[in-house]
């Protein structure tokens, strides 16, 4: 080892101490959240040890990655009512290092606006950002918009520095191979929570008033790191992808069975989550799986999907008889596909979904999703507002109808897009949105069998459920596993060359 690399690998572990240490400093303004914090360290040394590969600036990118899955865990008080997420901090190094790198080896800090244009994923960008501020002028709650401008920001970096960090495969499989043992440690803490199980983790409903002792159902919602269990099913879902196509190509005995607990481990847990969404995604996912495969004429692939298909079917339905899973079974039991599956449901009261009619305006989940997306449409067409409210603005706009009973997220992107900024800009959005999902499936057809083929598939599949998903959480503009997938995808086409090339 010479002098230099000694250097690096003598600050590299100054730089992992530092890091956390201050993790470990997060206890001090937060005791609570002790298992949060040590979980953090555990996958930090893991990150020293096995992702950092010598280099500052990819160890500062796998960090960046931990602590932003975990962020409602992960904050620095500034003031007695505001606080900062941790991963904004480690973004902010990681570009400091970035630009300090260029500067060194002495290579020009520009942008090339010509090549730029060049690329339809480029000029996405560069205007969507463009109207993001711009669409300040059109906002009533200039604070609102503001704040808002600032997350659609921060996203942006987010997903230029994952576009930076996976430009060949050794990168790429580095990533995804992260990614699948932190979503282990996620699971085990999920699971820990169906057995009611708490340890300490903001929690939705405790926030919102709810009593874990007055209502123990509560106590047995897992959420994990992700403080809404609506947050947390999203995850799962991607998981459960990820963990189904790695099925699909595993040639180890041993690891298959693996994937077989996780998956079974990440069912339960959806069920447990009550979200709708998630559950019906992953059976759209699974079959999107076949119907690839069908194209591409892969028995192996075909046979997964019906079979995780039939896995997932047979879970849901066998554990819907059982007591103990009964209360899960209600916001199911407001879907009519899903509540067919239902065998408890069906014996006591077989009618009751159709018997719910939705209706503007009205109570409940249902009522109040379909009023929200009412009043987008209402606001932007109706009553001509067609550049949009403004960032963050169609919240002001519900909350003048009033007829949401206080809820204001829209809880879809699509919709949230077309209420912000209007139909333009929706529209481009969708039609770009359309043409990364075509570019990976065309990149995906092209490649013979490998790892790079695997993930490409993977991504595709986890970007085309995110069109349904983005119905679940709330909303997603700063929804960090949303725009990791992003990130993901636009690498892969955009790095297509030097990932293949290698």
């Amino acid at each position: 080892m010479d002098n230099q690399s000694k250097y690096k690998s003598k600050l590299g572990l100054v730089i992992s101490l530092i890091t956390i240490s201050f993790v470990a400093l997060n206890y001090v303004f937060y005791p609570n959240l002790i298992f949060a914090q040590l979980f953090t360290i555990a996958y930090l040394i893991l990150i020293y040890f096995c992702f950092n590969g010598g280099d500052i600036k990819k160890y500062m990118y796998y960090v960046t990655l931990l602590f932003s899955i975990i962020n409602f865990s992960l904050t620095l008080p500034i003031s007695s009512k505001k606080s900062l997420y941790y991963y904004y901090i480690t973004l902010f190094i990681y570009f400091v290092i970035d630009i300090s790198d260029k500067i060194k080896t002495k290579q020009h800090i520009k942008f090339n606006f010509k090549k730029a244009f060049k690329s339809k994923y480029y000029n996405f960008f560069i205007i969507f950002i463009a109207y993001v501020v711009f669409s300040i002028i059109l906002t009533v709650d200039k604070k609102l918009g503001l704040r808002t401008v600032f997350n659609y920001f921060i996203m942006f970096f987010y997903t230029a520095m994952i576009i930076k960090e996976n430009k060949n495969l050794k990168d790429v499989k580095g990533t995804f191979n992260f990614f699948k043992l932190l979503y282990i440690g996620i699971l085990f803490f999920g699971t820990l929570e169906v057995f009611g199980i708490r340890f300490g983790i903001r929690n939705h409903f405790v926030e919102l008033g709810f009593s874990l002792k007055e209502y123990p159902y509560l106590n047995k919602i897992p959420v994990s790191f992700f403080f809404n269990p609506n947050n947390y099913a999203v995850v799962l879902v991607i998981g459960m992808i990820i963990t189904a196509i790695s099925y699909c190509y595993s040639n180890n005995k041993n690891e298959k069975r693996m994937l077989i607990i996780i998956y079974v481990a990440s069912q339960i847990n959806l069920i447990f989550t009550t979200s709708r969404t998630c559950w019906i995604t992953i059976f759209i996912a699974l079959f999107l799986c076949y119907i690839i495969s069908l194209i591409k004429k892969e028995k192996k692939l075909q046979k997964t999907a019906l079979s995780y298909i039939l896995l997932t079917f047979l879970i849901f339905t066998v554990l819907s008889p059982i007591p103990y899973f009964e209360p899960y079974y209600g916001k199911f039991n407001t879907t009519p596909i899903l509540n067919k599956l239902n065998i408890v449901h069906m014996v006591k009261n077989p009618d009751a979904p159709e018997a719910k009619k939705i209706k503007l305006g009205g109570e409940g989940s249902n009522n109040e999703r379909f009023t929200l997306i009412y009043d987008v449409f209402h606001g932007v067409f109706t009553e001509k507002h067609f550049l949009g409210f403004g960032a963050g603005n169609i919240s002001c706009y519900i909350k003048s109808m009033n007829n949401t009973f206080g809820v204001l997220n829209i809880h879809s992107l699509w919709f949230e897009i077309l209420g912000d900024f209007g139909v333009g800009i929706f529209v481009y959005y969708v039609l770009t949105y359309s043409l990364l999902l075509l570019d990976l499936f065309k990149s995906w057809r092209k490649k013979e069998q490998g790892d790079i083929k695997n993930y490409t598939l993977m991504t595709l599949v986890c970007l085309f459920a995110f069109v349904f998903l983005v119905f679940a959480p709330s909303t997603v503009v700063a929804y960090v596993p949303y725009w990791t997938v992003i990130g993901i995808s636009f690498a892969l086409v955009l790095n297509k060359k030097s990932i293949e090339g290698e």
